[in-house]
């Protein structure tokens, strides 16, 4: 996991904006938690932010910023402006900017991700933030 700057956030930011289409080719917007994921098309749902909090787990009431699938299409991490990542299906949780924030990692507390893209392999993930 990495941040990138400047010129940098406008390539992954594309990448991202391509990743972030289902095999559907249906886009997701942004919401606020707790938010349902919404399935056109042969899209498949694989969890919700909504049904984690329903079964009690905190989700913080940030935006949505990307939910990018992984290559199988048997499931996705949903990211939050804040950092944190949720995994749903086959997607397998790798690390978070929150999770950092938790370990006591001194990033700037106004940093907001913006961006994420999977790996090709499908092992990882970036975040990038503003």
């Amino acid at each position: 996991m990495f941040a990138i700057r400047g010129r940098g956030l406008a390539a992954l930011s594309t990448l991202a904006l391509a990743t972030v289409l289902l095999p559907s080719g249906v886009a997701l917007g942004q919401a606020s938690p707790p938010d349902h994921v919404q399935t056109f098309g042969s899209a498949t749902h694989h969890g919700s932010l909504d049904t984690l909090a329903a079964a009690g787990t905190a989700v913080p009431d940030v935006s949505v910023t990307a939910l990018v699938p992984t290559p199988s299409g048997a499931g996705y991490w949903v990211v939050l402006a804040d950092g944190s990542v949720y995994s749903f299906g086959d997607a397998r949780f790798a690390g978070s900017v929150s999770a950092l924030r938790e370990a006591g990692t001194p990033l700037d507390p106004s940093l907001v991700v913006v961006a994420a893209a999977r790996t090709p392999s499908g092992a990882g993930y970036w975040l990038t933030d503003d």
